[in-house]
């Protein structure tokens, strides 16, 4: 049985991750199709490439790939976020601390369940420690029946705040 790797990033993974992107553009465009869309398929693999080579050596941002059988399954991107100047004003603590934020997480449909996701995740918070942050966090839609469970029961995150979002073109109240 192949063993789940986590790397960083890197140039000539655009294929891979535009090809896990492009999967969970589906799982999401179904998910919630009023947010979300599946990826313009054209200049994928080239925006892909160009976000591994500008993620290299970059030390506020975290751009992993995790691969099976020498192909890319899922990628996890991350930023580092410093304490804001204003922090002693805030009345969010963490606003004064190093924190990470998981921007993204994504697995193939193939490849869920395999160990990907926590491989991943693991690794982003082993990064968040080696820069001295104190927190990380994420966000995901309520609705989303593989990302709650897995951030809360598997990763243990807390959830801590709910985000309310209209449309306000709608015309509804």
């Amino acid at each position: 049985m192949a063993v789940v790797q986590v790397r960083s990033a890197q140039l000539g993974d655009g294929a891979g991750c535009a090809e896990v992107w492009h999967d969970a553009g589906e799982f999401f465009a179904e998910l919630n199709p009023d947010r979300a869309r599946v990826p313009a398929g054209t200049g994928l693999v080239a925006w892909f490439d160009a976000a591994c080579a500008a993620a290299d050596g970059a030390e506020e941002q975290l751009f992993l790939v995790a691969t099976l059988d020498d192909q890319v399954t899922g990628l996890l991107l991350g930023r580092l976020h410093k304490p804001t100047s204003s922090a002693p004003f805030q009345l969010d603590r963490d606003l004064g601390r190093l924190r990470v934020q998981v921007t993204a997480l994504a697995v193939t449909k193939k490849y869920r369940r395999t160990g990907a996701g926590t491989a991943l995740m693991e690794a982003a918070q082993k990064w968040a420690l080696s820069r001295g942050a104190e927190t990380i966090f994420l966000e995901t839609e309520v609705n989303n029946d593989l990302s709650v469970p897995f951030s809360r029961d598997r990763m243990g995150f807390e959830a801590r705040q709910v985000v309310f979002r209209k449309d306000l073109r709608s015309g509804e109240r």
